[in-house]
């Protein structure tokens, strides 16, 4: 990946293909976000369910006024998200900042996963 910020499409189905990447990868999100995932039967969150469920959770810290917080240690940069939001390519904040967080802590999975050679 050339930059360590944002994750390729590829990269995201082949996070989806990989269990193992694709469980640490919730790990992560549960760990820096404070919460767990509401797992279906089959295992697998499709994409879009992990993006509502981030941001309800996203919501829930914004209220409880942890959400600065948590996006430091995610690591998403606010100025960024300026841009971003203000590109007009999203419909909320909070569809913004899911997703931006469910890249960013892909990346971070994808990127030990490489150091170990295991990606």
């Amino acid at each position: 990946m050339d930059d360590m910020k944002s994750l390729a499409k590829s990269d995201r189905e082949l996070l989806f293909a990989r269990m193992n990447a694709y469980r640490l990868w919730l790990l992560q999100m549960e760990k820096d976000l404070h919460f767990e995932f509401n797992q279906p039967a089959s295992g697998v969150i499709p994409w879009l369910e992990i993006i509502q469920q981030l941001a309800h959770r996203l919501i829930e810290l914004d209220e409880e006024g942890r959400l600065s917080e948590t996006l430091y240690q995610v690591d998403v940069h606010e100025g960024q998200l300026r841009s971003e939001m203000n590109s007009g390519n999203w419909n909320s904040w909070t569809d913004l900042l899911a997703h931006k967080v469910a890249e960013r802590e892909a990346v971070k999975v994808i990127f030990r996963l490489q150091y170990a050679g295991e990606w």
